[in-house]
C-alpha cells in the first residue's frame, strides 16, 4: 500500500514537472494552481525551472507585476488553455509582452542559493510562508544559514526594523521581486 502511494505521488510530481517544462518551452501565458495553498491560480509566463523551483513573469489583472519563484512541490496543476492564449493576445496587443525582460537569476537549486542571488541583484524582495497564516516578509537579507536565513524587514512607515526575522527555508512557498509594491516602497525606505 505505501509503495503504491509513493509510486502514484512520484508519477504526479513527474507529470507536473513535465507540464512545467512544456510551458517553459512555449513561453506563453499559463495558469499555475497550488490547491493546498491558494484557491486562485497564478497567471504567469514561466521563464525557467529546476527540479525544485519555478521562475516566472507574474501578471495580475492583465498587468505585469515582477517576478515570482514558486516551489514545485506546491504546484498541483499547470494549465494553458484558450482563455490563456486570449489573455496572451491582449498582453501582446497592449505592448506589454515586448517589455518583458528575463531576470539574471542563474541558480534555482534551492531557496538558499536562489534568495542570495535575487537579493544580490534586486536588494529587496517579498518572502511568503503561505502555509503559516499571515507570514509575508518584505525586506533584505542579513545572513543566509544552512536551514534558515535572517531577514531584515521594514514597517508600514518605511523604517527598517531593528530586530531580524529568522525564516526557515522549508516554510518558504513563494518569493516575489522587482514588483510594483516592493520597488515603490524601496524608493522611500529610511535607512
Amino acid at each position: 500500500m505505501i509503495q503504491e502511494e509513493y509510486q502514484a505521488a512520484t508519477r504526479e510530481d513527474s507529470s507536473i514537472l513535465d507540464k512545467i517544462r512544456k510551458v517553459v518551452s512555449e513561453s506563453g501565458v499559463t495558469r499555475i494552481f497550488r490547491s493546498k495553498i491558494d484557491r486562485q491560480p497564478i497567471s504567469c509566463i514561466p521563464i525557467t525551472a529546476s527540479d525544485n523551483l519555478l521562475l516566472m513573469h507574474y501578471f495580475y489583472d492583465l498587468n505585469y507585476d515582477g517576478y515570482k519563484i514558486l516551489r514545485l512541490e506546491d504546484i498541483s496543476e499547470v494549465r494553458r488553455q484558450d482563455s490563456d492564449r486570449f489573455y496572451e493576445f491582449i498582453i501582446r496587443a497592449e505592448g506589454k509582452y515586448r517589455e518583458l525582460v528575463n531576470p539574471e537569476i542563474d541558480d534555482l537549486t534551492n531557496w538558499q542559493s536562489t534568495i542570495i542571488e535575487v537579493l544580490d541583484r534586486y536588494n529587496v524582495c517579498m518572502i511568503e510562508c503561505e502555509k503559516l497564516i499571515g507570514h509575508i516578509f518584505l525586506g533584505r537579507l542579513v545572513e543566509a544559514h544552512e536551514a534558515h536565513l535572517q531577514f531584515q524587514t521594514f514597517d508600514t512607515l518605511g523604517r527598517w526594523d531593528e530586530d531580524f526575522v529568522d525564516i526557515q527555508y522549508c516554510d518558504i512557498t513563494c518569493v516575489t521581486f522587482n514588483d510594483c509594491y516592493t520597488q515603490t516602497f524601496l524608493k522611500y525606505l529610511v535607512e
